[in-house]
């Protein structure tokens, strides 16, 4: 993690769980994947800290399900409203008075590009927010500038 969002962790008094299977190669940029991970971890330090959240936690995780990696950030914060979910990944759309709308719609777009597919999963509001991203593996044959090792590292 960056030491950017590792102090945002440590001021916030967040706790920073890691659940990671065996490295698979995704095709996907390794700096291009790492875009969507911190996008996503960011967002819930965000509302987090604005919430003001007692005992802030976010859950990273990974794993393997056929062909597909499957990545999983969630958060114990006031969840997505539903006024907002609809329009969540389109271009500026933000529920920040400062955010620019860009983060979740420029990671859809370097998901999908890919053929995989980011999502908002369905919660029960106040639960917190669950985003999950599935990229599809790619063959070890492929060759290693095509490929980004970098999930489940």
């Amino acid at each position: 993690m960056c030491a950017l969002l590792q102090r945002r962790v440590v001021n916030i008094r967040a706790e920073l769980r890691t659940k990671l299977s065996a490295p698979v190669r995704v095709k996907v940029g390794s700096g291009e994947l790492e875009h969507v991970i911190l996008n996503l971890v960011s967002n819930a330090l965000d509302i987090l800290d604005e919430a003001r959240v007692d005992q802030p936690l976010i859950q990273v995780s990974t794993r393997i399900s056929g062909h597909e990696a499957i990545l999983r950030v969630q958060d114990n914060g006031p969840g997505v409203s539903p006024k907002i979910r609809a329009q969540l990944f389109d271009l500026f759309a933000s529920t920040r008075r400062d955010g620019l709308g860009l983060g979740l719609w420029l990671s859809r777009h370097i998901v999908e590009r890919q053929g995989g597919q980011i999502s908002l999963d369905e919660r029960e509001s106040g639960t917190g927010a669950s985003f999950t991203v599935r990229l599809n593996m790619v063959e070890p044959s492929l060759p290693p500038d095509q490929a980004s090792p970098y999930l489940a590292r």
